[in-house]
């Protein structure tokens, strides 16, 4: 499946970059979802059902905390978001070359929409196998 855990927490991020939620929610330097990220779980933190949603996919590819159902997803995520999560879903399935890829497409496309370098903890523009240490 994945790399390392560095490639876990950058999976994790994109798709909550992708839900365009206002808060950090995983970190790389050390890779481990945010107290944003747990106070969204556990439901102290509201968002949109939607970003909701993309939170717990997240989750639940960390740890399988998020307890996402696939009829949830359907009904709730635009096709968009919707096709991030398959795609990310089939590159996990296909391992660490396959989400190294999706990541260099996730982010490359997000970086035209988000930019991010005040925090160094961030993910300015995950690059695959550079966050590797």
């Amino acid at each position: 499946m994945f790399q390392n855990t560095r490639q876990q927490a950058a999976v994790c991020h994109q798709l909550c970059v992708e839900a365009r939620i206002p808060m950090r929610m995983w970190t790389i330097e050390p890779p481990e979802p945010t107290e944003d990220a747990v106070k969204v779980c556990k439901g102290i933190t509201r968002l949109s059902r939607h970003e909701s949603l993309m939170v717990r996919a997240a989750w639940d590819i960390w740890n399988g905390y998020g307890k996402v159902e696939i009829v949830e997803l359907v009904e709730v995520l635009n096709s968009h978001n919707l096709k991030t999560v398959a795609d990310c879903l089939k590159a996990i399935a296909n391992g660490p070359e396959a989400i190294d890829r999706w990541l260099r497409g996730e982010s490359a496309r997000i970086l035209r929409v988000v930019r991010d370098d005040d925090d160094p903890r961030a993910f300015p523009a995950v690059q695959p196998g550079r966050n590797d240490g």
